[in-house]
């Protein structure tokens, strides 16, 4: 059911729309996020949205605010409710097929393009919505991106992002590196790291998100130790592999990176100050 405005009483408890609505009527009335999402809707700034407050809003945008509204009042996460969410800069279309990008995962992007990416090949594993592949694309010159995920669904909306941005990304379903062929000079993964203890301990919204993309397993890591395993077989030499991890995780990726022939490990933190980025180089034995 669509809510009352609280003080305007040209808005029909209905939800029919009545003409003369504006932006400050909305501001005012009982609702959630309601600047973020007028943000989305109108593609307005925070300073447009009080620069224009006293603007009427069409019953185009109404219905599209109320509808949106609806969702959040079913506890559907602002992201998957909006359709869309800020990703480096860039609005990337998401939906309950693929993750919602968070603000630290722009970290790992920042670190791969501090690399040297003239004519380099990257692939990007488990991509979901595409946000690190097609900004690593959008973002550098000259270089070959590809992305994977085990979900067709996922690649179906990265590959939407990928058209909405004219990025060149190559998309490839596989689980892992099951159908990827050729080497790269980087691989960069932002894997499930959650255990299934850690999972059931989560915040409730969290669970309208893909289950696949948060739990690694029982103890959380076992997509790092597969992968780490098989890299160095799709990795040229002095390639380089970039993760995002859990914030208890890196001793433990570190130490798989070093038995199998990985040196240079980095450890990066988050906003928060937390471990949240592990970086090995291949050294390929003679």
């Amino acid at each position: 059911m669509f809510y009352d405005i609280i003080n305007c009483h040209r808005i029909c408890i209905s939800g029919v729309y009545m003409k003369d609505v504006t932006i400050n009527d909305l501001l005012n009335g009982n609702y959630r996020f309601t600047k973020t999402v007028l943000q989305y809707i109108l593609d307005y700034t925070l300073a447009d949205i009080f620069q224009n407050r006293f603007n009427i809003i069409s019953e185009e945008k109404y219905l599209e605010f109320m509808k949106i509204q609806e969702k959040l009042n079913d506890k559907i996460p602002l992201q998957y409710a909006i359709g869309k969410w800020n990703f480096y800069s860039r609005d990337f279309i998401v939906d309950e097929n693929v993750l919602i990008p968070r603000p630290e995962t722009e970290l790992l992007v920042d670190e791969v393009l501090k690399e040297n990416l003239e004519g380099k090949s990257i692939l990007d594993i488990g991509t979901g919505s595409g946000a690190i592949a097609i900004s690593i694309d959008l973002e550098s010159s000259n270089c070959n991106v590809y992305a994977s995920d085990i979900s067709v669904d996922a690649l179906d909306v990265a590959k939407k992002n990928a058209a909405k941005f004219n990025s060149n990304v190559k998309f490839i379903e596989s689980d892992l590196f099951q159908n990827i062929d050729g080497k790269f000079d980087i691989i960069v993964s932002n894997p499930p790291y959650l255990s299934e203890e850690e999972y059931d301990k989560v915040d409730e919204i969290i669970y309208y998100e893909p289950k696949n993309a948060f739990v690694g397993g029982e103890k959380g890591f076992e997509i790092y130790e597969k992968i780490i395993k098989d890299a160095s077989k799709y990795l040229n030499e002095n390639g380089k592999i970039f993760f995002e991890i859990g914030y208890m995780q890196a001793e433990i990726v570190r130490d798989l990176l070093l038995n199998h022939g990985y040196n240079n490990i980095k450890i990066k933190k988050d906003y928060g100050n937390l471990d949240r980025i592990v970086i090995g180089e291949l050294c390929l034995k003679n």
